[in-house]
């Protein structure tokens, strides 16, 4: 399974090959890796992988939203994963 550190590693390399195409983005690649990895110190990691995914596939179809809009935030982050998983104990 893979692990904050894991995903953080894959994300950045993910981060320097999309920056190259899109410089402009890179604030928002950063506020987004910032997001996961506060959501993985409340919600087991399985939940956040999953909100990864689904937020993942929300941006290619929808490209030119932002990573770093408000569903992108812990508070929008939170507050899906509430609805469908317990907090860690």
């Amino acid at each position: 399974m893979c692990e904050l550190g894991e995903w953080q590693a894959a994300f950045r390399i993910f981060m320097v090959v999309y920056v190259t195409a899109h410089l402009d983005k890179i604030l928002d690649l950063l506020k987004y890796e910032k997001t996961i990895q506060d959501a993985s110190c409340n919600f087991h990691w399985e939940a956040v992988l999953a909100y990864d995914y689904q937020f993942r596939q929300y941006i290619a179809e929808y490209p030119t939203m932002s990573w770093g809009q408000e569903h992108g935030t812990v508070s929008g982050m939170l507050q899906w994963l509430l609805s469908i998983v317990p907090q860690v104990p």
